[in-house]
Order: C-alpha cells, then structure tokens, then sequence
C-alpha cells in the first residue's frame, strides 16, 4: 500500500462536523471556531521504545497517542476538538495500522474528536505526532504561572499507577487483577477534561502529570516563580499499586513515575470547599497535597518531618 490507500482505508472519514470546513485530502484542513473563545494547541511525540514499549499493542499506542494530547488541552482548561495526526512507520503493516487506528478513533469517539489532516511517511523507527487543538473561555484559560503563594496545591486520582503497570508489563509479571489495573493505566490513561473545565474559575494554575509529580510540580513553580510545600503521606495511591508494592515503592511511583496524566492544579484556600464539591459533583478524586510558597524551594514532608528526597522528573536530554 502508498501513502494514499493507508489514509484512504484507515483514518479518511466522511463524518464531520460543521465546523470542519475541510478535512483530510488537501494541503491543509480548514476550521470554524466559536469567536468567543480561544484555540488552544499542543503537540505531542511518542516514539517506539521510548514513550512505549516496541511490544506494545497497537490499539493501545494509538488511544494512548491520543490521549496524551488531550491531556494537555485538560491541564489549560480547554475541550478538545480536533487533531492532526503525522505518522513516521518503518514499515506498513496491514494488522498493525488496523490496530492502531481502531485505539486511535476509540480515543477520538470517547472525547468528540474529529482527525482532520496529519502527514504519512516512511521512517526508521515508528514515530507519532498528534498536534490537538480546543477551544477555551476567552482569558480565563489555566496557565502554569498563575500560582500564587499561600494557595492550596491539589491533584486528581491516583498517582504512580502508571508507571508501576509498565513495570509490571515490562518484567512480564503473572497478571491479577492488581496489575492488570496498573497496566491499563499506562495504555489507558485518561485525560481529566472535565475535572479541567469544571475548575475554572476556583483554580488558578495547572499542569498535566507526564513527567513525574515533582517533576511536574518545578515546571509551576519555575513558571509562577513560587516555591511549594509537599506533604507526601497526603499523596494518594491506588489501593491496587500497594497489594503489590510497599508504601515506600509506592511514593516513589509516585513522585518520579510520571504517565498518570492526571492533574496538578493550585487554587485560592478560600476555593477549598468549591474543589471538594466539584470532585463529589462529577465523582472524580481530587486531594489537598500542600501549599504554594514564596520562598522559591521545594520541601517536602513527611508527616511534619523534612523528607529529603531529589528528583528532575523525566527528561529527554540531560
């Protein structure tokens, strides 16, 4: 098969919105956007063997590609509408693309999204990029520089699970039912939009959970120019992460582990009530962590105690 027959028989679709005045088959696709609010664009790279496992099943890496990109429309406040998707293949594997598209309009069906345009080319190694791009309120988006010291840090969910599911994967673990939740959490993550449109207005800053929580936690405090306060008995962890892991593990799943692609947001005390409500309103988990701080530093404790504990997060260049 060329290029042409790939998009033709696994991602052109004749169902569009009317907002997508031009979709796949020619130089560019052509979109309609509400005036009053803002787009809202982000982009995503996933590459075979380094943000998932070669053995992966394809219709997990094509919901997973998706996925990780509505997240980052999640963290800003937005509701995702379309994407474009480029796709670098070593070779054009009929059962793979078949598996890999059916993952990726599952993803795209569960969050109302529409593929309108991407790039189809021949590589080395297989390599996705899916550019998403929403929609959010006029100037009322989340950005991460808008903490401010003496707000409350929150996060949704439960953290580490991800990584402890690709470990449990990688080392070929007998499945139960415990780590076949920690698996389905890197494959099948979820992206917190609703948590993220539901939160406007009471938060003020927020980030999406791809790199690690602390990690993640420097990129709002270097962007806010704020420190924090970490308390790491409040972090939750999936009762499923410890029937096979010690506490201990456990935390550090979830500090470094990066790939929950749940929320970390920061909001007014005065918000605390508002936030408690909204996670019962929509039934979603979100908990108090700590607190923004001016001093610049990052400390974190443990049940009172300063608990020394040095890690960047995932970084692809170091």
């Amino acid at each position: 098969m060329n290029e042409f027959e790939i998009i033709r028989r696994y991602f052109h679709s004749e169902d569009l919105p009317v907002s997508v005045k031009l979709g796949i088959g020619d130089d560019g696709a052509i979109i309609h956007n509400d005036s009053g609010k803002n787009l809202v664009v982000a982009t995503d790279t996933l590459v075979s063997g380094v943000h998932f496992p070669a053995d992966s099943s394809p219709c997990d890496i094509g919901y997973r590609s998706v996925i990780v990109n509505v997240s980052d429309i999640a963290a800003m406040g937005g509701k995702p509408e379309w994407m474009t998707l480029a796709l670098s293949l070593s070779e054009t594997n009929p059962e793979w693309l078949k598996g890999f598209s059916k993952g990726l309009f599952l993803a795209a069906d569960e969050y109302s999204l529409n593929l309108i345009g991407g790039d189809l080319t021949k590589a080395d190694q297989d390599i996705i990029t899916i550019q998403m791009i929403g929609e959010v309120d006029t100037d009322t988006q989340l950005l991460r520089s808008n903490a401010q010291p003496g707000e409350l840090l929150f996060v949704t969910g439960t953290l580490g699970d991800a990584a402890a599911g690709l470990e449990q994967f990688e080392k070929k673990a007998v499945l139960n039912q415990y780590n076949q939740c920690l698996i389905e959490r890197f494959f099948r993550p979820s992206a917190r939009v609703d948590i993220g449109l539901a939160i406007m207005g009471y938060a003020s800053s927020s980030i999406d959970i791809s790199d690690g929580l602390i990690g993640d936690l420097k990129k709002i405090m270097s962007a806010s120019d704020v420190g924090a306060i970490l308390n790491i008995e409040d972090i939750p962890l999936s009762k499923e992460m410890l029937k096979i892991y010690e506490p201990k593990i456990s935390q550090t799943f979830a500090l470094s582990g990066g790939d929950d692609y749940e929320l970390l947001f920061t909001a007014p005390s005065e918000n605390l009530s508002k936030i408690m409500d909204i996670s019962k309103e929509i039934d979603q988990k979100i908990t108090h962590i700590g607190n923004i701080t001016e001093n610049k530093n990052l400390e974190c404790r443990k049940e009172g105690v300063i608990y020394e504990y040095q890690d960047e997060g995932y970084l692809h260049f170091k």
